[in-house]
């Protein structure tokens, strides 16, 4: 994946794990929307305009969406997951979200990753060690019960040791 736009839910759970500044040295051109800083704590917003100040983040301000294209994802997704699909569409990119029904959507149509895969990303680059990652790990999972378990385990067996 060398374009993403980002959702909310992976903002704050590398905010949570102290990994945000990983996320910006992978090589991937990152984007997110006005709609998903809005659903930021200010503190959160804090860290995230950081990198759209040094220009690491591209912030998309509103395109014009299409209405009937958004009324056609339904009532289901929330206007900043309709935000995210909408403006990747636009870029012909990749998303990456933890929401389960934006990946159930947009894995139809773009290559779509969560906090796991960027997790794995961040071992491969050797930005933390595959112990240091199971620690991170076990924050998100006392944290965020919904991580899939067998995918957990799998990943943190993987890492052991690394």
């Amino acid at each position: 994946m060398k374009l993403a736009v980002t959702d909310a839910n992976i903002f704050i759970d590398l905010i949570k794990i102290d990994c945000l500044h990983y996320l910006f040295q992978l090589k991937i051109s990152l984007h997110t929307t006005a709609e998903v800083l809005a659903e930021l704590y200010d503190e959160q917003q804090a860290e995230i305009r950081k990198y759209i100040k040094s220009k690491q983040l591209k912030l998309d301000w509103g395109l014009n969406y299409q209405k009937d294209f958004m009324d056609k994802l339904g009532n289901a997704l929330a206007p900043a997951d309709k935000s995210v699909f909408y403006y990747a569409l636009h870029l012909k990119s990749g998303i990456l979200t933890g929401d389960y029904l934006l990946r159930e959507k947009a894995g139809k149509y773009f290559e779509v990753h969560g906090i796991l895969w960027l997790l794995d990303k961040f071992v491969d680059a050797e930005f933390l060690t595959g112990n240091e990652v199971c620690k991170k790990l076990d924050i998100l999972i006392l944290y965020k019960c919904r991580l899939p378990k067998k995918e957990c385990e799998k990943l943190m067996k993987k890492w052991k040791g690394k």
